[in-house]
């Protein structure tokens, strides 16, 4: 579709609020439909009295924090069965404690306890899984994001009551989660317990035999470096024993080579011994001394004298028992000396065999004191490790235990971080902000039901709207009520007149061809404004309707007075084609103004014929009477015709009074027309 080359129009001067039409006008749609906004407020105000009487009603809350810790807080040592290794593991242990907070058998126990106190949670004669139910649906367990907390609240009607309940299930909760942390923990402590009364028993027991043994063995102290007493005494036997068994070897031996003679016919070595010994017997040898002294001085005597000297007899008898006791002496003296010697070697080989035996029967027996000393001394060693090791389990039984116990009473994971306290203020609720909120929603609803009314009004308003349909601004636009607006009204159809001047002067447009959307346009009126306006500007203006006949300005205002409208019965098409283009050619030959008048596109095939031929075509709608399909409908007509220009008019455009329905408006213009005579082709 093509637009006129140039715009008749001053910027601004034709247009009213330009931009998006009726959404930056929402004064005029207040204006127009303040019953409607009214009447929605007023609706929903009276359905929302009974939402606040109902929903009007205080709601409490009182929130308590919990704490879970990302490692165990142990009191004494860590234990590695505890560790929690990533952030995802941390992450799923809080949801884990987030869904064990509302678990059945917590919320039974909470129930359970606040029975007992003045904000019982169970009804008189009401089942438990329907209390439980009931407070788990007034329960909100969330975590806190980004931190190591955990919210529990519970919502209320009252403030009485509900910090107590929170607190009550954070308790509960947390000795739950300790039990679970520490499981089956009296049967662990009784079964350590157990184990160390079992372990106290068996020290005791060897204590007692360690203590028996003791004073058996005499000693005081048992240890690996300790040397039995017994063990020493049997090496000293045993080393006595063997010294014993030498010298029984030697006194045997001894008396052997006594009694053994030497040679064959010999005397004995003990008989040589004898003589030995009586030859360094100091009295005989004083004796054989003195004898050979006396025999000295005889044989000296006597080998002086005759063998008949008197005396020599005497003197050789002398000489002779000399000799004989010399002998004899020594003899004897051999004798004593050798019996002494044999009886000494007798009794030393006697003592020797008995000490050898009573040395063997005290080895024996130092063998086996000393066989029952090792035995229980090692008996003793083996209790006294037994007791180490059994003191050394005890100990860490009892280390365990102590850890348990003291563990028990630990923080553990979870702990509390802030309990509950009993709300002052409400949370929500209250009529006075209901009531508030509905008239708030009242408003706005009934100040956004014109603009949505006039957004989903499929009318064209205001010649903006047709601004945004056609893609150009209008030629111009008179108001409606023209009884009430004459000076606007005038004023508007002279600006119109004034922009067909212009066309006229810079394109040489002499024929102005209106075609309105649907018959719901005055085309006569406005045509006899237009060509008086025209008139006064100094140009001479041809009127010509549909069936071919033809009118000065002043006739046109008689003609228009007399009913003439564009809305005539049909006729025949081809005569009165032909009598409108022999007007328009003879008025562009004699330099006027020729404004025809026609039929909708949709009624008659000439308005089809003739717009292909004058110079522009001036579709005009009759505004709030006038339908954006009928708009389209209309553009895409003369899209298919392509004429020369197009111009597009509002007529009827009425800001102020509210905008009657489509059939109200239709029956106004058809009551308010004037149709222009011939008409119908």
């Amino acid at each position: 579709m093509n637009q006129l080359p140039s715009n008749p129009q001053t910027p601004g001067s034709d247009q009213v609020s330009r931009g998006s039409g009726r959404k930056i006008t929402p004064l005029l749609s207040w204006r127009r439909h303040a019953l409607k906004g009214i009447a929605v407020f007023v609706a929903i105000v009276i359905l929302g009295i009974p939402v606040i009487l109902k929903k009007g009603k205080l709601v409490y809350q009182a929130e308590g924090v919990v704490l879970v810790s990302p490692r165990f807080l142990k009191n004494l040592e860590d234990d590695k069965e505890f560790d929690l290794q990533s952030n995802t593991q941390y992450r799923e242990f809080v949801q884990q404690n987030v869904r064990t907070v509302d678990r059945y058998d917590i919320i039974e126990e909470v129930v359970n306890r606040l029975g007992e106190t003045k904000y019982p949670w169970r009804h008189a004669g009401e089942a438990m899984p329907r209390a439980v139910a009931r407070l788990r649906g007034a329960l909100t367990i969330s975590p806190v994001p980004d931190t190591y907390q955990i919210t529990i609240r519970v919502e209320g009607d009252k403030a009485a009551g509900l910090a107590e309940t929170v607190n009550t299930v954070i308790d509960v909760y947390l000795e739950k989660a300790k039990d679970e942390e520490f499981y089956d923990h009296d049967r662990r402590v009784a079964s350590l317990r157990e184990d160390a009364n079992r372990l106290s028993e068996v020290i005791a027991a060897e204590a007692k035999e360690k203590n028996e043994l003791a004073q058996q063995l005499g000693v005081s102290a048992f240890g690996e470096s300790l040397v039995s007493p017994f063990d020493r005494l049997l090496v000293e036997s045993k080393e006595a024993l063997a010294i014993a068994r030498q010298k029984r070897i030697v006194a045997e031996s001894d008396l052997i080579a006594i009694e053994a003679r030497q040679g064959n016919g010999g005397d004995s070595a003990i008989h040589a011994y004898g003589e030995d010994q009586a030859q360094k017997n100091p009295a005989l040898m004083t004796l054989q001394a003195n004898l050979n002294v006396r025999r000295t001085e005889l044989m000296a005597k006597l080998a002086g004298m005759l063998p008949t000297h008197p005396g020599r007899a005497q003197m050789e008898k002398e000489i002779r028992d000399i000799d004989q006791v010399l002998n004899g002496k020594g003899e004897i003296l051999a004798d004593k000396y050798s019996s002494l010697l044999l009886t000494q070697r007798r009794a030393e080989v006697k003592a020797a065999v008995r000490a050898e035996q009573q040395l063997q029967m005290e080895v024996d027996e130092q063998a086996k004191r000393a066989a029952w000393y090792s035995g229980n001394y090692q008996k003793a060693l083996y209790i006294s490790l037994e007791m180490e090791r059994a003191r050394k389990r005890l100990e860490s039984i009892d280390d365990r235990l102590n850890f348990i116990l003291l563990e028990s009473r630990a923080p553990g994971f979870a702990r509390l971080f802030s309990p509950a306290r009993t709300p002052v203020d409400p949370l929500r609720g209250g009529r006075k902000k209901l009531f508030l909120i509905v008239l708030l929603a009242g408003t706005l609803l009934g100040l956004a039901t014109p603009l949505v009314i006039d957004m989903l009004d499929p009318r064209i308003l205001s010649p903006n709207e047709a601004e945004n349909l056609i893609g150009f601004p209008p030629l111009g636009f008179t108001y409606a009520g023209r009884e009430g607006r004459m000076v606007e009204s005038r004023d508007r159809v002279r600006r119109i007149a004034a922009a067909i001047e212009r066309e006229s002067l810079r394109n040489e447009s002499r024929s102005f061809l209106f075609v309105p959307v649907n018959n719901a346009v005055n085309l006569a009126g406005l045509l006899q404004d237009l060509s008086i306006e025209l008139e006064h500007l100094g140009n001479s203006v041809r009127v010509i309707g549909s069936e071919g006949t033809q009118t000065s300005a002043r006739s046109a205002a008689a003609a228009a007075g007399a009913g003439s409208d564009m809305r005539g019965a049909s006729q025949d098409a081809a005569s009165s084609f032909g009598s409108v283009r022999r007007m328009m050619s003879q008025t562009v030959s004699e330099s006027e103004f020729a404004l025809v008048a026609t039929p909708p596109l949709s009624d008659r095939a000439d308005t089809e014929l003739l717009a292909s031929t004058c110079d522009v075509v001036v579709l005009t709608l009759e505004a709030a009477a006038t339908t954006k399909a009928e708009f389209k409908a209309a553009t895409k007509t003369l899209e298919r015709i392509q004429p020369k220009a197009v111009a597009v008019m509002v007529t009827g455009y009425e800001p102020d009074p509210p905008a009657p329905p489509p059939l109200v408006a239709r029956i106004r213009a058809m009551r308010h027309s004037t149709p222009m005579k011939g008409e119908a082709l």
